[in-house]
């Protein structure tokens, strides 16, 4: 996952060589309240049930505190695996 604020978030899942990605235009913004952390990022990517996909390594490019709504993840989340 990376992204700046002002800019794009970009999701892209790797499962052993098949890679599949999505784009969400944005813009990320600067949180005042509550910043993305790496377990909220864990906990919402990692819902991937019946795909080829599994939850492993989380790489995550992104500024501090940066906010990512968890609707955000979903939709790219599920856009990604559907692109696979």
């Amino acid at each position: 996952m990376s992204g700046r604020v002002g800019g794009p978030l970009t999701l892209t899942l790797d499962a052993g060589g098949w890679s599949a990605s999505a784009v969400w235009d944005g813009p990320l913004a600067a949180a005042e309240k509550r910043p993305a952390t790496a377990a909220d990022l864990r906990e919402q990517l990692g819902r991937l049930s019946d795909t080829p996909f599994k939850s492993g390594e989380l790489t995550a490019a992104l500024p501090d505190p940066v906010l990512v709504p968890q609707s955000v993840l979903n939709d790219l989340r599920r856009r990604a695996v559907s692109s696979y």
